[in-house]
């Protein structure tokens, strides 16, 4: 797709509106601004318990190209790049631990951002609870929020506690289109270009790689050769 824009000379941009979202845009001025020192690490954990109820086409690799990860990881990674530049020396691993599904319920990841930090990702799909926490951690304090809810950031300084109310705003995905609009019209940048969005897919599919064995083909049409699915608990509910 980018050697397909380039060639008709038309900018490719790609729908990860956090970029412009107001509540992301308050905690990148926060890291930017030294609220919160020198950046020393940060990590991230989502808990879903998606493994109870019926199933979407999330969970459907022909449908979706995987599992929920590939969903919501997705944006969880091109924030990460988008706060802190691309990241480096990603390593990572994917399962399967429910047994409600064939494509992964459980992946986890450890990466350094382009300055140096480190950092790590679990997302479990199939938990008991439900939790979602990105912690940003310096040495004059720590920021946690969450990605896929409006609720409020929670500011810990030698100050105190800080709750800080960034609701989203009433079109998510407005911000990010007013972004491309400006751009277009040359009074502005939209930051979410067919580039970024390129790093954050190949990330996406060296972690998952393994858990399909390869991404390169049609691997949705032999899902009884995915390694990751081999190993699913046994005795597990789902059938071939």
């Amino acid at each position: 797709m980018i050697k397909a824009f380039a060639r008709a000379g038309l900018p490719l941009f790609v729908a990860y509106y956090r970029r412009r979202m107001p509540r992301f845009l308050t905690i990148e001025e926060l890291i930017k601004t030294g609220t919160l020192g020198r950046i020393t690490g940060v990590d991230y954990h989502l808990a879903q318990p998606t493994h109870r109820g019926p199933q979407s086409w999330y969970v459907d690799a022909t449908a979706g190209g995987a599992g929920h990860f590939l969903a919501t990881g997705s944006h969880v990674l091109d924030l990460l790049d988008y706060l802190f530049g691309p990241l480096t020396e990603v390593s990572g691993l994917a399962a399967n631990r429910g047994g409600a599904y064939d494509t992964e319920d459980s992946v986890a990841l450890s990466f350094r951002t382009t300055g140096g930090i480190p950092g790590a990702i679990l997302c479990n799909y199939a938990s008991g609870i439900s939790d979602d926490c990105m912690r940003i951690a310096g040495t004059e304090g720590e920021l946690t929020f969450s990605m896929f809810s409006p609720d409020p950031l929670r500011l810990v300084t030698a100050k105190g506690v800080q709750l800080m109310d960034c609701p989203y705003p009433p079109h998510a995905q407005q911000p990010i289109i007013q972004s491309i609009i400006d751009d277009l019209r040359g009074v502005g940048v939209c930051p979410s270009t067919g580039e970024s969005a390129r790093r954050t897919s190949r990330i996406l599919d060296q972690v998952l790689a393994a858990y399909y064995g390869g991404r390169d083909d049609n691997f949705w049409t032999r899902p009884q050769t995915w390694p990751g699915r081999t190993l699913r608990p046994a005795g597990s509910g789902h059938q071939d």
